[in-house]
């Protein structure tokens, strides 16, 4: 009797880890798809500020022709900064 205890723990056990190995995996890759989501996301910020700085600097140049916007210059310069891990 004492034989069957010990294989119906052996059983109960090897259930546990495999559906907590299960859990584990299935939670790294929801953080692998949410990770992903928010680099798409980042990306698209990104390039709708570099768009935008764009935009003002053509549009500052237009309404002021004698004053020199490097304001494209200094977004791009930021996000390179930020890309290498610069502060």
């Amino acid at each position: 009797m004492e034989g069957v205890y010990s294989d119906i723990l052996l059983v109960v056990i090897g259930i546990a880890i495999t559906s907590g190995a299960g859990a584990l995996i299935a939670f790294f890759r929801n953080m692998k798809i949410c990770i992903s989501k928010l680099n798409k996301r980042t990306w698209r910020i990104q390039k709708t500020l570099i768009l935008m700085a764009k935009m003002i600097d053509t549009q500052t140049n237009k309404q002021h022709p004698g004053i020199g916007s490097d304001l494209d210059d200094l977004v791009k310069e930021m996000l390179e900064e930020d890309k290498n891990g610069s502060v």
